[in-house]
């Protein structure tokens, strides 16, 4: 058997790369005007040196040229959304897109106003933690019945709500506002409750059992709550029959019956219907409704679309 002699390197070749290397730092520390021109210049004298003397690795660690911006702090680490530092194509160290989001709800926001009226906010149409706030107003106690409770919601949906509310109390129902407007970090923090509470009712659950159980708690960032226009809506008495919880039970309450037939005069629509869970992707909740105005609203009743339908988002 032949023996493999040892390779060798060549001072030579490797003292030229090193000096190549090094002059770039120079060069790049003095066109930059600062500080470090003296420091760079030490380091090439030095790499000089020691790399015609041993021909050994001259490679040296420059802090701050790092050649990947640090991603902004406003991103939505939360998402798996691939993130570039130069606004082009991802590389292949970022977290790889989720399928299941198809867009950002950014781009329907409006300084000072709100989202438009029709945002579609859902699994693959998502908010992250640095989306726009709402522009928001605190509901009287005349409109929630729920004295000394604070209750916001977008200033466009807080009269049609008033008026709504007042129309089901003309008809003798006593509804009561359960939920409006919750920040994104609210729901992060509803979510991961829920998610602990299966956990510890489902004893050796894992959190990804944990994630497709919980239907009832959307996900941070796919809450439509979180840009102010939705409103949950019950009584007192559903709250007590039903175990002081939503309960879907509540469709067949008077309350209920008579609001599906009658939110889209007040602009509001049954957000989450009972046969489009397919395309909601919610369960169905016959307490939550959304303001989207009176048009789309109306449009969206007589035609007994989804917002997903009547947006093609579906």
């Amino acid at each position: 058997m032949t023996e493999k002699k040892p390779m060798h390197k060549c001072p030579s070749i490797l003292c030229a790369v090193s000096l190549l290397l090094a002059c770039s730092v120079f060069l790049a520390s003095c066109s930059s005007g600062g500080e470090d021109v003296s420091s760079a210049a030490g380091t090439l004298a030095s790499v000089a040196s020691t790399g015609s003397e041993s021909g050994a690795d001259t490679s040296t660690s420059q802090e701050g040229a790092s050649s990947q911006s640090p991603v902004s702090s406003q991103s939505d680490a939360s998402s798996d959304e691939p993130v570039s530092s130069n606004g082009g194509a991802s590389s292949d160290a970022e977290i790889p897109a989720n399928p299941d989001v198809k867009g950002y709800v950014d781009d329907q926001y409006i300084e000072g106003v709100g989202y438009e009226l029709t945002t579609v906010v859902n699994k693959e149409y998502r908010m992250t933690e640095s989306s726009g706030t709402p522009k928001l107003v605190t509901l009287p106690d005349s409109t929630t019945d729920r004295a000394g409770a604070t209750y916001k919601l977008d200033e466009r949906a807080a009269e049609p709500l008033a008026e709504f509310l007042a129309a089901a109390r003309e008809e003798g129902f006593l509804p009561i506002v359960y939920s409006t407007y919750r920040t994104y970090q609210y729901q992060a923090n509803n979510y991961e409750n829920a998610l602990k509470d299966y956990m510890e009712e489902h004893p050796g659950a894992s959190r990804e059992d944990a994630v497709e159980n919980t239907v009832r708690v959307a996900p941070p960032g796919t809450s439509e709550h979180c840009i102010g226009l939705a409103v949950d809506i019950y009584t007192w008495s559903a709250y007590s029959k039903y175990g002081k919880k939503l309960d879907a039970q509540f469709e067949s309450d008077p309350l209920a019956v008579w609001m599906k037939e009658n939110a889209h005069k007040y602009g509001f629509i049954l957000r989450y219907p009972k046969d489009k869970e397919d395309i909601t992707m919610i369960a169905f909740e016959p307490w939550h409704f959304r303001y989207v105005g009176v048009e789309a609203a109306t449009e969206i009743y007589e035609k007994g679309l989804c917002l997903e339908e009547y947006t093609g988002q579906a």
